[in-house]
């Protein structure tokens, strides 16, 4: 859960847009409405195909217009918007009806736009993509998150919709600007019968494909310059069939030539890295024929597994289960941090013999440390000893960007610890524990029974250390006096609970107080350090004198009345009425960093 916090209050390196980003936050809030007709955005502008995205740091130039290479197919899309300076990339346009990945890069004439959230809006277009005169919805509206691509040089923006039938859709992104203004650009696309690619419940073929066994050097098996020799031990055929999960990436790490794929190779082998023996990591090069390419695509000979598995895109990542079901599908690149999840879902309750024979849901969960986190973990230790707090039982967490959460479990109690046990798979928990504490995520089952296995207090200490642990450095002492004082007076399993989907309206409301006050805590703290926007300040702290945040937050959540949605509606506007300045400064930061 606190892994959710981190991404709503910290929002990764743009935590001091805290304040914006947790507002957009509220306006975007999922909910469904009923199909209805609405006015047409603006004539369309761009008609791009999935191959003339623009390029930014590709590591050649561009494909070769004839001769060798991955030949994508014509896959047109449509792209309108109300603002010239904004444009959106199709990360995924390989649809079928389902809940499906959705993924963007969205640009203006700075960059990629990095806002950490935006919302989404699908339509469906009954006349065709040729006739865009109507169209019915919002079908859904939903928020997508921003991912970094590592390196930082660009990202992604990805969320979940349901495509409930065939035909042409239009998805829409809703894009705050420094001037205060909301921009929107839609693509607008066709979801097929059904995919091109291997699909969701489906097992993928039994492809023979090459291992470093089969070769003189791993030179033969990847276009990239860093080769893992981990991702090569063993064929698709054989691990779709010896009942373990399996990982398989396609790209060609040395030829990424649009603005979707990323390092993925290398995302995989930190994964193989963090889970060794739980899985099969998998990569297939684009072309069979990597050292004889030598930097010229018109050499290149197309992996004969690419049409095996249906795939036209420069990148491919697929997670199978241990029945050799495809439960993980990702078009072009994929974050570590979205793979893992899909990745650790599939070990749950899939225990995997080790060497000895003992499974690992029978052994104890082994912690891998690096060497400061090692140290941390002594000074955790050290902070619990009952010498250094002799008045209270309570653990004293410390929380860093390095903590994991095996350092907060070894500090609870028997049967804090024998609870959790009981509620959590062997096999997750021993997942689980060697992530940090302040990794970003949406939150999971597996958090829930964490804080709700652990005692009022201790709940309320830990609560309250990781809170400070990922914006108390952010905030000046009176912003981190706001902080403390908030999490002191609120009811933290109230607060928890407020956020599942199935709660009730007084939990509910008690989630709203606390983000509520995390936003006057960090909007008070930034405009009074700023102390040049003397009108945004007395407009926003009269705003948030007068506001019944629980009632903001409620309305903004799905099936909520009219008079709430009214209330949550109302806010909105006064709330960006009261932040020009922050928003255009903030804004001129983040977009394009």
């Amino acid at each position: 859960m606190l892994r959710s916090f981190s991404g709503r209050l910290v929002g990764h390196r743009y935590w001091w847009l805290t304040a914006v980003a947790l507002s957009v936050v509220f306006a975007m809030a999922c909910s469904t409405a009923e199909p209805t007709a609405t006015p047409v955005p603006p004539t369309p502008t761009v008609a791009p195909t999935a191959t003339s995205v623009p390029t930014e740091v590709p590591e050649v130039e561009a494909q070769p217009e004839s001769g060798g290479g991955l030949q994508e197919p014509e896959q047109e899309w449509v792209i309108r918007r109300d603002d010239d300076e904004v444009n959106l990339i199709l990360a995924t346009p390989d649809l079928a009806p389902g809940t499906r990945r959705f993924a963007m890069v969205l640009t203006d004439k700075s960059g990629i736009v990095a806002f950490p959230v935006v919302q989404v809006e699908s339509f469906r277009y009954p006349d065709g993509i040729d006739s865009l005169d109507n169209r019915e919805g919002p079908i859904e509206t939903v928020r997508a998150r921003y991912y970094p691509f590592p390196y930082g040089t660009r990202g992604i923006h990805v969320t979940e919709l349901d495509f409930d039938q065939v035909g042409t859709w239009g998805v829409e992104a809703s894009i705050p600007r420094p001037d205060g203004s909301v921009a929107t650009v839609e693509v607008i696309m066709e979801v097929a019968e059904r995919t091109l690619s291997v699909d969701l419940g489906e097992i993928p073929p039994l492809s023979v494909s090459r291992t470093i066994n089969d070769v003189s050097h791993i030179s033969e098996l990847t276009t990239g310059s860093s080769r893992y020799d981990a991702l090569y031990q063993t064929s698709i055929a054989d691990a779709l069939q010896n009942g373990k999960p399996t990982v398989v990436v396609f790209a060609s790490p040395a030829f990424c030539t649009n603005a979707v794929c990323g390092p993925q190779v290398e995302v995989l082998n930190n994964l193989s890295a963090a889970y060794p023996g739980q899985a099969d990591y998998i990569h297939i090069d684009l072309f069979s024929n990597p050292q004889e390419i030598q930097g010229d695509l018109s050499r290149a000979v197309p992996s004969p597994l690419l049409e095996e598995w249906g795939l036209v895109s420069q990148e491919w990542t697929f997670v199978m289960d241990s029945e050799g079901k495809v439960t993980g599908r990702f078009e072009n690149f994929v974050p570590e941090e979205e793979l893992e999840v899909a990745l650790v879902e599939v070990f749950d309750g899939n225990e995997i013999a080790s060497e000895d024979g003992v499974s690992d849901a029978e052994s104890e969960p082994e912690t891998i440390l690096k060497p400061e986190e090692e140290e941390l973990e002594g000074e955790v230790a050290q902070e619990a000893d009952p010498a250094a707090s002799e008045a209270s039982d309570v653990p004293k967490f410390v929380i860093t960007e390095t903590t994991l959460w095996q350092d907060a479990f070894d500090l609870l109690n028997e049967s804090e610890q024998a609870c959790i046990r009981e509620e959590v798979t062997e096999v997750t928990l021993s997942s689980v524990l060697r992530q940090r504490i302040t990794q970003e995520g949406q939150p999971e089952a597996w958090q829930y029974a964490f804080f709700e296995c652990l005692e009022t207090e201790t709940l309320d200490s830990f609560f309250l250390t990781t809170t400070m642990g990922m914006v108390g450095n952010q905030l000046s002492e009176p912003g981190q006096i706001c902080i403390e004082e908030l999490v002191e007076r609120s009811d933290v399993r109230m607060v928890l609970a407020g956020e599942r989907e199935d709660t009730e309206i007084e939990e509910i409301a008690a989630a709203g107080e606390y983000f509520a006050g995390m936003m006057a805590c960090s909007l008070a703290d930034q405009v009074g350090n700023a102390g040049t926007w003397d009108e945004d300040q007395q407009c926003l702290a009269d705003l948030l004198d007068t506001t019944d945040f629980a009632q903001v937050y409620v309305g903004g959540r799905p099936g909520a009345s009219a008079a709430d949605s009214a209330a949550f509606e109302a806010f909105m506007g006064e709330l960006f009425g009261c932040m020009s300045g922050i928003m255009e400064s903030g804004l001129q930061n983040a977009v394009g960093n």
